[in-house]
Order: structure tokens, then sequence, then C-alpha cells
């Protein structure tokens, strides 16, 4: 018996030592990703290794901080604030919670690393079962979409990948609250805030990355404004407004709740930059939030105020989803699929490029710089389909375009019809 305990022992020391050795391995391997990650400065410093990698995300957002103070102090910042952006720094600074610092980047597409390198790995499988089990969703794919996506973000490192993926997570949300009653959307905000309660540093995360990406846009109003008419708050948006600031954890975020407020109630035409300004304000009080039963209030209500101004916000969601590089790549696609089909069908060769003509047939929208023909002025009596009548009326519109001999490697497809008309 004695030998046994014995060899039981040495057993769970061998155990003990391939673990730690293990453990070893991988801090040594994070060690290296993260010293790859850390931005160079202008100043030399000694290299000291970082002891604590879930600090990282912190320790940069403070060097870009500082680098954009330098920047303001030199006279190199643009005189203009943001509103909400502006609002969210002096709230952080006075709750003393540096998860709240506001930074711009001209790097559209830095690897910060994922959040599952810094805070591990994420389970999602009991919040999409209790999702899928509310009444109004049992037949929906909607809450295994929204948990795959979550999922699949969690492991993004990219700012361009974090943000087609956190437009994608918006659209499922919105999905969702579009399909559940009352009753359900109380048992919705209940799953959702007990997740994030949960991975509230994965959350944090991906909003920094979010937020490091600095995406120019034409539209850069301000959503505050000196104006004594936008400084009123509609009557509809009071009652929102007065249920936010009843939130224990919100104490220091009334102002930027003014702020969102007169987002709502404002007829002004936002664009991107107010999109995701608004949403870095909304994913920065729900970190701040304590509890759950706090982030559950503020889920409710921005889900009352939204269905406010419903129609507004799907327009701004759908706007800022057409600037992706995805959409841009679909959009390229199917002009391409389109001209295959009836143009080379009908022995017209086209240049395939993004023209005003190329725009009209995909969105069927006109533009000033090429307006479709009013009457067919074809020579045939007959056509089998609207769409045979109408290429015919676009190619007698316009002079015929060169032969493409050739559209390149990547499709083979489009060369092949081609080639079967010669």
């Amino acid at each position: 018996a004695l030998r046994a305990r014995k060899q039981s022992h040495i057993l769970t020391l061998e155990q003990k030592v391939a673990d730690l050795t293990h453990e070893n391995v991988l801090l040594k391997q994070q060690i290296q990703l993260l010293s790859i990650a850390v931005p160079t400065t202008t100043e030399t410093a000694p290299q000291v290794p970082c002891l604590n990698p879930n600090c990282i995300a912190q320790i940069q957002a403070l060097q870009c901080h500082v680098l954009k103070l330098e920047q303001s102090a030199g006279g190199k910042s643009s005189p203009r604030t943001d509103s909400i952006a502006s609002r969210l720094e002096s709230s952080g600074s006075d709750s003393g919670n540096e998860d709240f610092i506001v930074f711009e980047n001209t790097d559209n597409n830095r690897n910060w690393g994922s959040a599952v390198q810094f805070y591990g790995p994420i389970d999602i499988e009991p919040f999409k079962n209790q999702l899928k089990n509310i009444a109004s969703l049992r037949n929906s794919k909607a809450p295994g979409r929204l948990f795959d996506l979550i999922e699949v973000v969690s492991k993004s490192t990219e700012t361009r990948e974090a943000r087609r993926l956190m437009l994608k997570i918006i659209r499922e949300h919105i999905r969702i609250q579009e399909k559940c009653n009352i009753l359900d959307m109380v048992q919705y905000a209940n799953i959702i805030s007990e997740y994030r309660a949960k991975y509230k540093k994965h959350e944090t995360h991906w909003r920094e990355i979010l937020a490091f990406e600095h995406h120019p846009v034409t539209n850069r109003n301000t959503v505050n404004t000196t104006s004594p008419a936008a400084a009123v708050i509609p009557q509809r948006v009071q009652m929102y407004r007065e249920s936010l600031r009843k939130i224990p954890s919100l104490a220091n975020y009334h102002e930027v709740i003014d702020d969102i407020c007169r987002f709502f109630s404002s007829d002004e035409q936002y664009g991107e930059h107010e999109f995701f300004q608004l949403h870095f304000a909304i994913h920065s009080m729900m970190a701040a939030c304590e509890t759950v039963e706090d982030m559950r209030q503020f889920w409710l209500a921005f889900f009352i105020v939204r269905q406010s101004k419903r129609a507004e916000m799907d327009d701004l969601l759908a706007k800022v989803e057409a600037n992706t590089i995805e959409f841009k790549t679909k959009l390229i696609q199917t002009t391409q699929e389109y001209l295959v089909k009836y143009y080379v069908d009908d022995e017209y060769e086209a240049n395939i490029c993004r023209t005003p003509k190329v725009d009209y047939l995909v969105t069927g929208v006109a533009s000033v710089a090429w307006q479709p023909p009013t009457a067919p002025t074809c020579s045939h009596k007959t056509h089998s389909n609207a769409a045979s009548k109408f290429t015919c009326d676009v190619a007698a519109s316009r002079p015929k375009p060169p032969k493409v001999k050739n559209f390149g490697n990547d499709k083979p497809e489009i060369t092949a019809s081609l080639n079967a008309k010669k």
C-alpha cells in the first residue's frame, strides 16, 4: 500500500511538472506575440517584457492617448471636438476608469490581438440555447447567427475585420428585437446582460478595437450643438433619459446620456461617423454597468428609444453596411454576373467596371451622369423578357464598348463564355 501511494504521488508530481512546462511554453509564446504587437515609439526605452499580458490593450490605449495629447499641444489637432466623444473622455476621467479613453488612429487595419488571446475563450452555447428557448425566437436562426458572430469576433485581431463583424452583430440584434414581444424582450435583455457581465473584458476589448479605427467620412457634424433648439429634449425621449439617469452605475454619464437623447431627438441626417460614435458611447456605458440588473435596465431603455427612431436608424445602418468592403465586393460580383447573363448572351461584350451605367443596372437608380433610354430603339419586334428588352435599349443608347479579350485568371467562366461566342 505504501509503495502504491508513493507511486501515485510520483505520477502526480510528474503530471504537475508537465503542466507547468506546458504553461511556461504558452507564456513565452504570448510574450513573443505581445512584443510584436506593442507599437513602437519615437523615444528609446529599455525593453522590459510585459509581466501582465492582460494589460497590453490598456497600455496601447494610453500610448495613443498621450500621442493625441501631444499633437493637440502642438496645434496639430482639429479644433472641433465631437460631443459624445468628449463627454465620454470626461466621464471616464472622472470615474478613474481607464477603459473610457477616446482615441483615434490613422491606421485603419491595425493588429491588436484578439480577445481570446488576452482573456481566454468564451462559452456561447448556454446563452445561445437560452435565447433559442424564447417563444418568439424558436423558429428563428438569428440567435444562432448572433452568438456565432460573437465567437468569431472574439478571435478577430484586425480593426477592419472587427468593424465588419460588429455591423453584422448589430444587424442580428435588430432582427431579434423585431421578432420579440414585450415579455420576450425582457428575457432577451436578461440573457444578453448575463453574457456581457460574464465576458465584460472581451466586450471592452472589441470596443477598443472598433474605436481605434479612424474611418474618414464626409459628414462630420457634431451631435451636440450650441443652438437652443438642439439643447431641448422632446417629451418622447424624456422617459428614456430619466430611466437611464436612475441607473446607479451611470451616475457619471448624465451628460453622455443627454447627448444620446439629443441624437435620437434630432431630425438631422447623420452619417457613418456619428453611427460609430453613438455605438461607441453605448458600449462604453454598458461596460460601466457594474451589475446585471443595471445592464438589463440600460438594454431595455435603449431598445425603447431606438423604436422611436427606428426607420432612421435602419436607414443609417444600411448606409454604413453599404460602405463595407464586403458589400462593394458583392456589388461588383453581381454586376459581372448580370452583364455576363444579358450582355454576353446578346453578343455584347462589356467592360466590367464601376460606371454610372453599371450602378443603374445593379441598383436601378439613375444618376445625372447617365440616364436609361425612354423608348425602345432596337429592331426586334418582340422580346422574351423584360431584361432582354432593357438590354437592347441600353445597347442602342451607347457606343459599343471595346471587346474584352481576357477578364483575368480569376474569372475563367467569363472568358470561356466570351470565347464560345467567337
